[in-house]
């Protein structure tokens, strides 16, 4: 009994570790070229474990990312990507994009 007990705390010790987002994060990068508007959308999937699937004009990669404060770091080939996870749980990303959970 005592072995389970302990077990048990192990489990939500480890549980509580790391935070994590969870599910599909949606929006749409607006840029201006000369005299039309270009609005692409972006949809990025987190997991739990630590991935991100980002789809970004039809184009999907798996990363990894983690949470740092209120600062999601998204670790790409070269240099990474620095995202705000805002108190309403919306996230915004570079060149103005803010990220709604689906």
């Amino acid at each position: 009994m005592k072995r389970l007990w302990i077990a048990t705390f192990a489990l939500l010790v480890a549980a509580c570790g790391k935070p994590t987002l969870d599910g599909v994060y949606s929006g749409a990068l607006v840029s201006k070229v000369m005299h039309s508007t270009i609005k692409t959308e972006v949809s990025f999937t987190f997991k739990p474990t630590g991935k991100v699937s980002q789809m970004i004009l039809g184009t999907e990669h798996e990363v990894d990312y983690v949470i740092e404060g209120d600062k999601i770091r998204i670790k790409t080939v070269g240099a990474d990507t620095i995202f705000t996870l805002l108190e309403d749980g919306t996230i915004r990303g570079p060149m103005g994009v803010v990220l709604k959970k689906e």
